[in-house]
């Protein structure tokens, strides 16, 4: 049985992304700037502000980041 985490950290970032640590950092800060109000722990997101960020309506003429 597979334990859910309930938070990612910069590693689980790096996993999913196949990036390196700054890379990871800045998503991990993107997603902070979308959500009202994270998880005020350093390097982590929970996995539902993550979910928010990743389906969030993208403006006309923006670029994914």
């Amino acid at each position: 049985m597979e334990v859910k985490k309930e938070y990612l950290c910069i590693a689980d970032i790096q996993g999913m992304f196949g990036c390196g640590k700054n890379k990871a950092e800045q998503i991990i800060r993107c997603v902070k700037d979308y959500v009202k109000d994270p998880l005020p722990l350093r390097g982590k997101v929970l996995v539902t502000e993550y979910e928010a960020w990743k389906n969030r309506p993208m403006e006309r003429g923006k670029a994914a980041q």
